[in-house]
């Protein structure tokens, strides 16, 4: 009997603030990831603005390509991270990820061997605006807002 009640109870008894505000974000049309499964590990705790349990989420998006893949394969020059460096700039590498989202992710038309970066700039910027204009006309504020975690389609990582 009590997991038929657990079955009815509102969502937000096991759903954490992130869960319920990406149902949320998703409902209302905006670009989002979706939580595919959530699992409790009680025995690890984390302090946030009350003692909480652990938990691990598995997201599901249509691309986990983030717009920091591209700045990894030619990071800037004069930037210093302690505890190590970046990798070396990657040109061809570059030239293969750009032309592989442009064709294969974005489906943006060019001629054969036609020039890409300009579009796949413009098309991703195009994508996320739209995804951060939807937030901020229902007044949803997201705290971390860099490539790292933003996805070539749209959407937050």
């Amino acid at each position: 009997m009590q997991k038929v009640r657990a079955l009815f109870s509102p969502p937000s008894i096991f759903l954490s603030l992130p869960q319920r505000e990406g149902a949320a974000v998703n409902a209302l049309g905006i670009p989002t990831t979706r939580s595919l499964s959530i699992i409790s590990v009680p025995s690890v705790p984390v302090i946030r603005e009350r003692l909480e349990s652990a938990c691990i989420v598995t997201r599901v998006a249509p691309s986990f390509l983030r717009i920091g893949s591209f700045e990894a394969l030619n990071p800037p020059v004069e930037l210093f991270f302690l505890g190590g460096g970046q990798q070396p700039a990657d040109l061809e590498a570059l030239r293969v990820l750009g032309e592989w989202v442009v064709d294969q992710v974005l489906r943006i038309e060019r001629p054969e061997g036609g020039a890409w970066g300009r579009e796949l700039v413009l098309e991703s910027t195009r994508r996320n605006a739209r995804m951060v204009a939807g937030w901020q006309a229902y007044g949803f504020m997201h705290g971390v807002i860099n490539t790292d975690k933003y996805s070539q389609l749209c959407g937050v990582l």
